[in-house]
């Protein structure tokens, strides 16, 4: 039942794109490009890139388009259909880590959103992590059991949760 996260999508021409954002696909595509090199000398690195020559050969550059997920680089594709993923595309990441939460994820494949805010969580990634008894009670709980991020908490929009575990049983 997890809820996806609002994340800001948007695609945009190849050619209108910032130094920054082709930097962030050279460095995503192993490529390292010098501080000093002009957007021109970027644009030429990136054509020079064999798994961009490869996916785009024949291809014009105007007919290449970006997909940026939270102003980060995600996707190459171009009009006739042809892609070069540079990232996946966390749908539940962690606030903390920013690694996917998800039932068999590393590092301890517990996860918990916010009730208020809806941000996700590994529980070890947590300042104060729940006790595997608390973590399994919250999980088995009904659906008025709320978790509340520290952030919430300390926003005072949050309730800090109280979860008793019977240790004598």
């Amino acid at each position: 039942n997890m809820k996806t996260m609002d994340v800001n999508h948007k695609t945009i021409p190849l050619h209108n794109l910032t130094d920054a954002h082709f930097r962030d696909i050279l460095a995503n595509l192993s490529m390292i490009a010098p501080e000093e090199a002009s957007s021109g000398e970027l644009k030429m690195a990136l054509r020079m890139v064999p798994q961009f020559r490869e996916t785009f050969q024949n291809v014009d550059t105007e007919h290449i388009s970006v997909l940026l997920t939270d102003d980060s680089v995600v996707s190459l594709s171009s009009t006739d259909g042809k892609q070069l993923v540079l990232k996946k595309v966390v749908d539940f990441p962690c606030c903390v880590c920013h690694r996917e939460v998800a039932d068999n994820c590393e590092p301890s494949g517990q996860g918990l959103q916010c009730s208020t805010c809806d941000v996700w969580f590994h529980n070890c990634c947590m300042q104060e992590p729940l006790s595997i008894e608390q973590y399994k009670l919250y999980t088995n709980s009904p659906d008025y059991v709320q978790f509340s991020c520290p952030s919430c908490i300390t926003q005072g929009v949050g309730k800090k949760p109280v979860l008793c575990v019977d240790t004598t049983a």
